[in-house]
């Protein structure tokens, strides 16, 4: 081998290891270092996603919380944070119109308190048959409102029912 094929070889050897160096520092090096990050973010998500998996376990998808908005709404309007003595009188009365009974009395008491709740007793005096009397039973229970119904007292004559009966409504007023 001569000086010159030497240098040759040299020149080769050496632009192969400059070619060699190129391509670690400017190719491989960064590949990787955009490698590790992509891995590292891919494990920060996955750990994101695994914690979302967990609180729609634990928490549902959103039917939990509706599902508590409506026992809410429906507790409120059970035990509203007031009376509605207007409310509560035009509801007794639609109802009563509703199953044909003919109303003769619709009398409110003072309200009561008892412990934390508002008590407003309602004397009803009216007139109709037995299954009106039931229908329009159902549906003031059915309204939501949580009315109870203290006293009855029925007669029956020629086949029609005189009755008097005591509904009590109840809120609970929010305390300030």
């Amino acid at each position: 081998m001569t000086r010159k094929q030497a240098g040759r070889a040299g020149m080769y050897i050496f632009g192969w290891l400059m070619a060699l160096l190129f391509f670690i520092f400017c190719v491989h090096m960064p590949l990787q270092h955009a490698c590790r990050d992509t891995v590292q973010q891919a494990r920060a998500i996955e750990r994101q996603v695994s914690a979302i998996r967990m609180d729609k376990q634990h928490y549902g998808d959103g039917r939990a919380d509706e599902s508590l908005a409506k026992q809410q709404k429906a507790a409120d309007e059970a035990l509203p944070d007031s009376i509605g003595q207007s409310r509560l009188l035009s509801m007794l009365q639609q109802a009563a119109l509703h199953h044909g009974i003919a109303l003769t009395a619709l009398t409110p008491s003072k309200p009561i308190q008892q412990d934390e709740l508002l008590v407003q007793p309602v004397r009803i005096s009216c007139e109709t048959d037995y299954f009106s009397l039931l229908a329009f039973l159902r549906e003031i229970h059915g309204q939501g409102r949580f009315l109870r119904l203290d006293e009855a007292s029925v007669h029956s004559k020629d086949g029609r029912l005189t009755c008097e009966l005591t509904v009590s409504a109840f809120a609970m007023p929010v305390e300030e």
